[in-house]
């Protein structure tokens, strides 16, 4: 992997621990004292460091560095919250109570938990499920929204794509079959979607999957036959 990362920078004493008020901002000097190259500031769990440092030590002499700076925060950061009252930690601890409280249900009621009548079938239906739809309902403004600002129709094809996304995000939820009910049933708003996710995207995505299987037989004969040899001594 050509042109990806060359040096891990530590810089979590840079950073205050545990977000702290008034925490002086991660700072861009090398141990050397000159500017690191292409800074990427991360903040990951304390159990992906041994990752992020094999990465490092990996790709440690490539041509075109690139620095991490990562600060790491512990694996049970919802206890550590609700412990030192962060902003928002009441919602943390109904977190743990449900989780603490379902799992108790669930072990307690045994094999048959979602029988009708049992309380872990009266959690998952009353509770679970419309905390559920509440989030995916949420969550599809936010991926129109995110859409209408990372796309731009500027040539036909593009616009083809558009039409057919909003022909997609509108037969899939019920106000699709609401806004098109005096048309004929063959070509509502669901129907359409259901042939457009069958014949021309399923069309497409199997092209593309051939193609992507084509090009890795090739690599795999290249590195077979001895003709790439990048990976053992380092050639273009």
């Amino acid at each position: 992997m050509k042109k990806l990362v060359t040096a891990m920078t530590f810089a979590g004493a840079l950073l205050a621990i545990g977000g702290r008020a008034g925490a002086a901002p991660c700072s861009t000097v090398g141990p050397s004292g000159g500017a690191l190259p292409n800074p990427v500031y991360l903040q990951v769990g304390d159990t992906q460091e041994p990752l992020l440092k094999s990465l490092g030590a990996a790709l440690a002499n490539e041509a075109s560095p690139v620095s991490f700076i990562y600060i790491t925060s512990g694996s049970c950061t919802n206890i550590d919250a609700i412990y030192k009252r962060e902003p928002g930690w009441p919602y943390k601890l109904v977190l743990i109570a449900g989780l603490v409280g379902t799992f108790t249900i669930g072990l307690i009621e045994g094999r048959g938990f979602l029988d009708p009548g049992m309380r872990s079938k009266w959690i998952y239906d009353w509770l679970y499920s419309p905390m559920q739809g509440t989030m995916f309902a949420l969550l599809a403004f936010f991926i129109a929204s995110a859409a209408f600002r990372a796309f731009r129709i500027r040539t036909f094809e593009a616009g083809l794509l558009a039409v057919a996304a909003l022909i997609v995000m509108l037969g899939r939820v019920p106000i699709g079959d609401v806004l098109t009910q005096w048309l004929p049933a063959s070509i509502r708003l669901q129907p359409v979607q259901e042939w457009i996710l069958n014949v021309p995207q399923n069309a497409a995505k199997r092209a593309i999957l051939m193609g992507a299987a084509l090009g890795v037989m090739a690599t795999g004969l290249r590195v077979i036959l001895g003709i790439e040899r990048s990976y053992l001594s380092g050639e273009d």
